[in-house]
């Protein structure tokens, strides 16, 4: 997949958002290390879990000096579980869907 196959797909599931600014810089980082994570068959749901896992880690580390570094881990698989999902054509509403409950759910650790 081109990264610009890539931004078309990642627009298609966003309502056809358009890929500039921000959101355009993230998915041209996200785009290699996704390509590098699915060469390692990393799958998305593995970094949706993750995400979760970093989240309880957060939680249970908060007054740590490496908290903030927990929270980045964290932070970065959620934010790269839908693109390694575009990339390794994986996307499915079970993915969504999951990928949404954990959000929630990691979101209360990290509050």
């Amino acid at each position: 997949m081109t990264k610009y196959e890539f931004f078309l797909a990642w627009s298609k599931l966003h309502g056809d958002a358009k890929v500039s600014g921000i959101v355009k810089g993230w998915l041209s980082i996200s785009f290699p290390v996704s390509k590098a994570l699915a060469k390692i068959r990393v799958t998305p749901n593995t970094l949706t879990i993750l995400g979760l896992v970093f989240g309880i880690l957060l939680y249970m580390n908060s007054n740590a000096i490496w908290a903030p570094l927990i929270l980045v881990i964290s932070l970065i698989c959620d934010g790269l579980d839908g693109s390694l999902a575009i990339i390794t054509r994986q996307s499915s509403k079970w993915g969504a869907l999951l990928d949404s409950v954990v959000d929630r759910l990691t979101e209360v650790f990290w509050v």
